[in-house]
């Protein structure tokens, strides 16, 4: 069981560092909408880019 445990780490850190990545962009997408709607941006439209 161990040997294979091992040979899927690899395999899970490359996925954990991937959802870290889409959670960081997920952020920063955030991020933005909250700016642009300080901004003034149409809301409608930043649901639509946020979508």
């Amino acid at each position: 069981m161990r040997a294979s445990r091992q040979a899927t780490d690899p395999i899970r850190r490359e996925l954990e560092h991937e959802v870290n990545l889409a959670v960081g962009w997920a952020k920063e997408i955030v991020g933005s909408a909250g700016r642009m709607e300080t901004l003034g941006v149409d809301p409608m439209l930043v649901n639509a880019i946020t979508r």
